[in-house]
């Protein structure tokens, strides 16, 4: 009788120690788990600092950092892109046009250049640019047939007549028109097209 009960009491008692171990274990697991939670959320927050950091410097920097002034295929694509072309667009279309871009290495040389030139009224560089502007520059530049009015008076006006005549400038424009950046760009590759086919005819006489 007393060695059936001993063996009940270790019994219990081992069942005990068993049950006591399985459930430490199970609280280093859920501990162990918890940790690893909170470390990846630690990462998560710290990607998170650094990626907002570097936002922050590239902001600082300038998103749109200003095109390079002295690289000209840049300013070609700069000029191009915009909505509404300036004067200092015109100045600076001019100027690669007749190759002395590198020789002008700032906008305001460039100015100075088409002023010289006489090719541009007294405007301001950051003026929105008009149609009569640029067809007083393209007869100057170009020298399309003249008509008499603009050869006597010099008007914008008449210089835009003209060169809808020579089909450089669509009939439809008026002098006070604004033009983006493309139709700059189009109304000078179509001078650039009349001036070509004038040379190719006259070699042909």
């Amino acid at each position: 009788m007393l060695v059936r009960t001993l063996c009940i009491c270790l019994a219990v008692a081992l069942v005990g120690s068993l049950d006591a171990a399985k459930r430490k274990r199970g609280r280093g697991k859920t501990v162990t788990k918890t940790v690893t939670k909170e470390e990846v959320e630690a990462k998560k927050q710290e990607k998170a600092g650094e990626q907002n950091q570097e936002k922050i410097a590239t902001t600082a920097a300038g998103v749109n950092p200003p095109v390079n002034a002295g690289n000209e295929m840049e300013a070609y694509r700069a000029i191009q892109s915009r909505p509404l072309a300036t004067v200092q667009d015109l100045a600076d279309l001019l100027v690669m046009y007749r190759g002395e871009y590198a020789a002008f290495d700032t906008a305001e040389k460039r100015i100075a250049r088409v002023r010289e030139l006489k090719v541009l009224k007294d405007y301001k560089p950051d003026e929105k640019l008009r149609r009569g502007t640029v067809a007083y520059a393209v007869m100057k530049i170009y020298k399309p047939e003249s008509g008499w009015i603009f050869w006597v008076t010099g008007w914008e006006r008449y210089a835009l007549r003209d060169l809808q005549e020579a089909d450089i400038m669509p009939s439809t424009s008026t002098p006070g028109q604004n033009l983006s950046g493309e139709q700059l760009l189009g109304t000078m590759t179509a001078a650039e097209e009349y001036l070509q086919n004038r040379k190719d005819y006259r070699s042909k006489d």
